[in-house]
């Protein structure tokens, strides 16, 4: 096991403990490179005394690339780079393909999709809460009585409150292990441009909307729901770049 390895940042840890293997972040310079814990394709790729890529079912690898995993060129999860002028090239069959595919899922960018996507849910029941408590109980809805917007005050501020419950859960769960800092300013800055990216989707929801509407057979139901999903890809991408930049690999 002398070997320098690569491995994403979220297999590191399972591959230290289960294996005892020291684990680079750096894919360019190792040796070996692992997309997987399959205890499998980890033992044949260390025990191989010749060059080994382990790779995915064609049909496997097209849904990884169909889902946007980092599977390596080639659909190869497993590959060991020596002088060896011999070399073997693996397939692990439907089953097994499909299995390393979902570890994968589960420990790279797809995970955080999902876990993106569950905060956003709960932040639904958040807002509602809080929207109810400002209403039914605090009556902000009649500070401006009279006025069509009678409801925009308990509306932002519900809306705010759903925006920090989502910027906390995804700060401490969904985002947690990309290794961000966290002094005050780091998370400060965070908040402020997860705060702008949330903002501006209300305007990509509401523009999406119209445009389904306007340019598709849909129904006003179905357009909204496409307009959802068109906002909640504008909301992961843009806070994913604008505010938790971390790389997997690192």
């Amino acid at each position: 096991m002398g070997e320098t390895i690569a491995a994403h940042r979220r297999l590191a840890g399972r591959l230290r403990k289960r294996y005892g293997i020291p684990v680079s972040s750096d894919p360019g310079a190792a040796s070996l490179i692992l997309y997987t814990s399959n205890s499998s394709v980890v033992g044949r790729a260390l025990e191989c005394g010749c060059n080994v890529e382990v790779r995915l079912p064609r049909v496997i690898l097209a849904l990884s690339r169909l889902l946007g995993l980092p599977v390596g060129a080639g659909g190869v999860v497993a590959a060991r780079r020596k002088g060896s002028n011999r070399s073997e090239k693996l397939d692990l069959g439907l089953l097994g393909g499909l299995l390393v595919l979902l570890e994968i899922a589960f420990y790279t960018e797809f995970s955080y999709v999902a876990r993106f996507a569950l905060v956003g849910a709960t932040g639904i029941f958040v807002n509602l809460a809080a929207w109810s408590l400002m209403v039914d109980l605090l009556g902000l809805h009649r500070v401006l009585t009279g006025s069509v917007l009678g409801y925009a005050l308990p509306d932002a501020l519900a809306t705010e409150v759903a925006t920090l419950w989502n910027f906390a859960l995804n700060e401490r769960w969904t985002f947690a292990d990309l290794g961000l800092p966290r002094n005050a300013s780091s998370v400060a800055r965070r908040l402020v441009a997860y705060n702008a990216v949330s903002l501006a989707g209300l305007g990509v929801l509401a523009a999406s909307h119209f445009a389904f509407m306007l340019l598709t057979p849909f129904s006003p139901r179905l357009s909204y729901l496409a307009a959802i999903l068109v906002t909640f890809a504008w909301n992961y991408t843009l806070s994913r770049k604008l505010a938790w930049r971390g790389n997997v690999w690192q």
